[in-house]
């Protein structure tokens, strides 16, 4: 994963979170937990999520291991614990078809819930060796089509209320290494 990708997940993360009004403290947390987000990824992740083929055996043990690597990781840091609940928890999903644990609706920690959003909209609008990078209008089309079953309608209308215009400008800033970000 690019410096770039891991960027833009904190970044969207970040903007989320205060769009839906989270306290600053939560915010850092959901922050660092983003900022971790492919820690132990063994496999090209993003063009698994959107081909809407299952994981395979292999694949999904892949992604539980890198959430349970870096939940680790995070909870040997204090300050860190609310940020490894976040990791731990961003590849549920909200019908509970997720993993690691088959969380489901609110018992996936809200951070966690975030965070898939954040995820989604920076492997959509991000190149990859198997596929192109979607329009950030195309990415969130793809995000609020999944809403209800991958992803917390909630938090799929906050994200929706922000402008095209503001996400392009976002993904600019990202890829460029811009510390004009939120």
């Amino acid at each position: 994963m690019s410096t770039a990708s891991q960027r833009r997940v904190a970044v969207f993360a970040i903007a989320i979170s205060k769009l839906m009004g989270l306290p600053r403290e939560q915010v850092e947390q959901i922050a660092w937990a983003a900022t971790f987000y492919d820690v132990g990824m063994t496999f090209p992740c993003d063009s698994q999520h959107y081909n809407h083929a299952p994981l395979t055996p292999s694949e999904e043990q892949i992604i539980r291991e890198h959430c349970n690597y870096g939940y680790r990781l995070l909870k040997k840091t204090p300050f860190l614990e609310d940020a490894a609940e976040t990791f731990y928890a961003h590849h549920e999903h909200y019908d509970g078809s997720g993993c690691p644990r088959g969380l489901k609706g609110d018992s996936i920690p809200l951070g966690g819930r975030i965070m898939a959003v954040a995820t989604a909209f920076a492997d959509l609008t991000s190149y990859t060796l198997y596929r192109p990078a979607r329009s950030s209008s195309l990415a969130r089309e793809e995000i609020r089509r999944c809403s209800r079953h991958q992803f917390d309608p909630e938090i799929v209308e906050a994200f929706c209320r922000v402008p095209d215009a503001v996400w392009r400008d976002l993904i600019k800033q990202c890829d460029s290494g811009s510390d004009s970000a939120p």
